[in-house]
């Protein structure tokens, strides 16, 4: 026994210097759509970057949610930072940003 308590010490000391903290990371999401159906369905494109700016990677996932009751649907494709088709997040929120303009502007609002 006194080996496991040896053992789980040493593991425990190893597990704390690989922690990682969410401070070290920024989460952004880089698109948005809702579907409206018995709820709601949120497709959203998340980017994972380190604090200090560096991309470490994106991910699609779809949240449905059932008045107020949330849950993911899907769990969808890793998105690569350096992908060609992406965009920044500020221009992506920018190109939202005109959408929900103009949006307004069909609907006479």
């Amino acid at each position: 026994s006194s080996s496991s308590s040896s053992s789980s010490s040493s593991s425990s000391s190893s597990s704390s210097d690989e922690q990682i903290s969410a401070n070290n990371f920024r989460i952004d999401i880089m698109e948005a759509e809702q579907q409206v159906v018995a709820g709601i369905n949120y497709k959203l494109t998340i980017q994972v970057s380190e604090r200090e700016g560096g991309c470490i990677g994106a991910f699609e996932v779809v949240v449905y949610n059932h008045f107020g009751d949330l849950s993911v649907t899907t769990w969808g494709n890793e998105v690569a930072c350096d992908d060609d088709s992406a965009t920044t997040t500020q221009e992506r929120v920018e190109l939202h940003e005109e959408k929900d303009k103009d949006d307004l502007l069909d609907t006479g609002i």
